[in-house]
């Protein structure tokens, strides 16, 4: 598995949730058993979640590695301002299993940075 291959997936992943969120974000907020939208938020929320899947997707094209390197540290956080949000009672619960897919994403390719780096060192 190498680190590009975990940009690959969650990219992939990314653009799915950007999609269905801009396209049906009434289904997707019902199967986190939150209310229906009644503005657009959750459409501009899910086209900004459809442009960093296309960073990805650019992040694999050029194997730009230091961009990668830096994402690992971006889906680590989103786990700690979701769990903040939770915390002061902005959203539900829920809204974590987000953060857990993103900081899960990013120990991912840590992981596998750190893998391909044993076997040969990455350029910057």
């Amino acid at each position: 598995m190498t680190p590009l291959t975990t940009i690959r997936v969650f990219g992939g992943y990314l653009l799915l949730l950007g999609a269905a969120g801009m396209l049906v974000p009434d289904a997707l907020l019902h199967l986190l058993g939150m209310p229906a939208a009644h503005d657009a938020w959750p459409r501009i929320a899910s086209m900004l979640v459809l442009n960093y899947g296309l960073l990805y997707v650019w992040i694999v094209r050029t194997r730009a590695i230091g961009i990668l390197r830096y994402t690992v540290f971006a889906r680590i956080l989103v786990l700690v301002y979701l769990t903040a949000f939770v915390a002061a009672g902005l959203v539900q619960p829920v809204i974590l299993v987000f953060g857990l897919a993103d900081a899960g994403g990013g120990l991912w390719t840590l992981w596998a940075l750190r893998r391909a780096e044993r076997l040969q060192p990455l350029p910057v």
